[in-house]
């Protein structure tokens, strides 16, 4: 099979396995609710996501390493380097795995001195243990990133994302099934754990066989490994917190602002738009292995091609999408929050409109994220989002359509600086900016 077609079928695998992923990441945050709910009442399951807010958080803690290593680990696989690929493997391995002892270390402490005097929940279940045993689980997220990276670098990435998806959805399985026989929440945590530590052992087993040069051996020799990536590494973890202050700060200011119901209108008509956003991300995420791979083997204009089919694609249905909730989005919110909201038409037509931008920006960092070199447009984007959040800050206290609006203004302009520095750049290919060719 040619070069060409055999990642044809590997971006096709690699999309199926993305939207396998993404609908059991959404079907298991709907699940959740009920069940837990349902189980141990509204104030101990608000208590435990309130326990829980910072756990979750602790992919965050890699500082951009997983993305831009992988990056390069793909790169070198591509070019025929493996023992390059398993130096820079282990040396990635050393720094997550003292990453992964310093956050348990932290967390040992944090439970077992700070929230020892908290009173229990209602369900008898004492808070330390259930931080303690879900900070273990998401520290694993570390070490699973570090697997998931390595099948990536080896084309064996649509096997990655599907067993990553298998893995979660059996994981919530076994812990959901545990409260038929002990409804405690130490029980639901302690299942997900135990069953994420069976789990990357099998993940393991299985990325020693399809990326043999790859193992999880630390080593003292980490010296130049990280050479040509520390920019990228920078760049990653910039964007990561970009989109999470965005996000997160836009409620604080809101919150201020106008109060709690503007609050409710806001975060559920940006929850049912993003999902433009993330069938976007899905596109690009599962399109951007055969990128780096395309263009490490010198291919750029195989690279270009697979890139601009990509854009068309994510176009076609963002067009779709956002046609589609201009004319049901409001309906669906007043169901979906019981009428509470879906009367402000301003306000999901912004949202559309900002989401669209947000998508705009995906699309074209996309390109430099797969050849390592997004530093400056990362850093764009940081100065974007935080001149966003200035902006909606100063302007406010106005509709809440407001800040769609302000968002959606100041990213475009941030968009249309990046697009002339990727023009400027002409990362991978030599002619001309595949970005610039392809982005609607």
């Amino acid at each position: 099979m040619a070069v060409a077609d055999e990642e044809t079928s590997r971006y096709r695998r690699g999309l199926s396995a993305r939207f396998l992923a993404l609908a059991s990441t959404f079907g298991l945050q709907v699940l959740q609710v009920p069940i837990l709910l349902g189980v141990f009442g509204a104030e101990a399951y608000g208590n435990y996501l309130a326990l829980i807010a910072i756990p979750v958080m602790f992919t965050l803690f890699d500082g951009g390493l997983l993305g831009a290593s992988s990056t390069r680990l793909l790169q070198l696989v591509a070019q025929g380097d493996l023992n390059e690929a398993s130096r820079v493997s282990r040396a990635v391995v050393t720094v997550i795995m003292a990453v992964s002892g310093l956050l348990a270390l932290a967390v040992l402490v944090v439970s077992f001195v700070v929230l020892t005097p908290l009173t229990n929940y209602d369900t008898g279940d004492p808070a330390n243990i259930i931080f303690f045993i879900y900070s273990l689980y998401a520290t694993l997220n570390l070490i699973t990133g570090v697997i998931e990276g390595a099948l990536r670098a080896a084309g064996h990435y649509p096997f990655g994302w599907l067993y990553l998806a298998l893995m979660r959805t059996g994981e919530f399985a076994l812990a959901a099934a545990s409260l038929l026989v002990s409804p405690s929440l130490v029980t639901f945590v302690s299942v997900l754990l135990v069953s994420r530590l069976v789990g990357l052992v099998f993940m393991y087993r299985a990325a020693r066989r399809r990326a043999p040069w790859f193992d999880l051996h630390v080593t003292r020799r980490i010296g130049t490994a990280f050479h040509g990536i520390r920019t990228s590494m920078v760049g990653t973890f910039a964007q990561q917190l970009s989109i999470a202050a965005l996000l997160q700060g836009t409620v604080i200011i809101v919150s201020a602002s106008l109060g709690p119901t503007a609050v409710v209108a806001l975060t559920a008509t940006r929850t049912m738009v993003n999902a433009l956003r993330m069938v976007a991300d899905t596109i690009m995420n599962a399109r951007m292995p055969s990128l780096t791979h395309y263009s490490a083997r010198g291919d750029g204009s195989a690279a270009k091609a697979a890139f601009q089919r990509a854009v068309r694609h994510v176009a076609i249905l963002m067009t779709a999408g956002a046609i589609g909730l201009l004319f049901l989005g409001q309906p669906i919110l007043r169901i979906w929050t019981h009428d509470t909201v879906g009367d402000d038409r301003a306000l999901l037509v912004w949202y559309i409109v900002a989401v669209l931008v947000e998508v705009g920006w995906l699309c074209a960092i996309s390109w430099p994220m797969a050849h390592n070199r997004h530093f400056v447009s990362t850093s764009i984007y940081t100065g974007a989002t935080a001149s966003a959040l200035l902006a909606i800050w100063i302007v406010m206290p106005q509709p809440v359509a407001t800040v769609p609006m302000v968002q959606a203004g100041v990213m475009t302009l941030g968009l249309l600086v990046c697009l002339a520095h990727l023009r400027r750049a002409k990362i991978g290919v030599p002619t001309t900016s595949p970005v610039t060719d392809a982005v609607p």
